[in-house]
């Protein structure tokens, strides 16, 4: 199926059709498993829920409170959520509508061939997506209006992608790259390295990374070490040699300089207070 970036729609000529729209307000953990590729483009906003979309080629979308999602058509996945326990009116805690794409020769067409999170002020969307839900169920579903807000959604996300210039299938890159940090976190894998695996160049790589995390990727780590390092410290269990293995530093006075320069305190004196 031909694929349109997302970017481009804002000028572009083309129809969709609503296929349907959800709503969910179960306060249930959830595990599903797609049976096959899915037949429509979908929009979801997640109020109340957090989670995983686990993509047929291994990469996971990690999904918090207020993201937007969009789900192609023609893929396969696996999703995880665990809703919480907010106060939304009609208890609803996620949206999804479902719909087709068709280019002026009536051609169908999608905006990604993966699960993308959209990079956008989520919060604005919110009302629309609320309205679009509410003529679908409680009225007689006037389908212009229902197709009008729909456009305006996917409107004002292309313009809005198209002014920011973000690439919202980086930021994707980058979130997979957050995870293999938290898991690679002890071996001496270069930022060079980790920007390979996902196909960017390292500049590319470092500016989408402190734009999503705040942070460098040097200082992300730094921070991931320093922080096992003091719950592994106030432990009791190990000593500061120990320790500095454990979280990736070989060289305990190494170790102990960059510790102290990031607590302000030293390893020992945390061993001593926690005690």
């Amino acid at each position: 199926m031909k694929i349109v970036d997302f970017k481009k729609l804002y000028d572009m000529e083309y129809t969709l059709d609503i296929a349907r729209v959800k709503c969910f307000w179960n306060y249930i953990d959830t595990r599903n498993r797609t049976k096959g590729p899915r037949q429509d483009n979908g929009i979801m906003y997640f109020l109340d829920i957090s989670g995983n979309f686990y993509q047929a080629n291994g990469d996971v979308i990690p999904i918090e409170r207020g993201d937007i999602i969009y789900l192609p058509c023609d893929i396969r996945y696996d999703s995880h959520f665990v809703p919480h326990k907010a106060n939304y009116k009609n208890g609803v805690n996620s949206y999804l509508i479902d719909f087709h794409l068709f280019d002026t020769s009536g051609e169908k067409f999608t905006l990604s061939d993966r699960i993308i999170k959209l990079p956008v002020e989520n919060r604005k969307y919110h009302k629309t997506i609320d309205k679009i839900n509410t003529l679908y169920f409680f009225s007689n579903k006037p389908t212009m209006k229902i197709k009008g807000l729909m456009y305006t959604i996917l409107s004002d996300i292309s313009e809005e992608l198209r002014n920011t210039g973000k690439n919202p299938e980086t930021i994707d890159d980058i979130y997979n790259a957050l995870l293999f940090i938290e898991e690679n976190y002890t071996q001496n894998v270069s930022i060079p390295e980790i920007a390979q695996i996902y196909n960017l160049s390292e500049s590319t790589f470092r500016r989408y990374f402190k734009r999503i995390t705040g942070l460098s990727p040097a200082n992300y780590i730094k921070k991931i070490r320093m922080e096992r390092a003091e719950s592994l410290l106030s432990n009791h269990i190990y000593n500061v040699k120990d320790v500095a293995e454990l979280v990736g530093i070989p060289d305990p006075a190494y170790f102990s300089k960059t510790y102290k320069d990031y607590f302000g305190i030293s390893p020992i004196d945390t061993i001593s207070n926690s005690k």
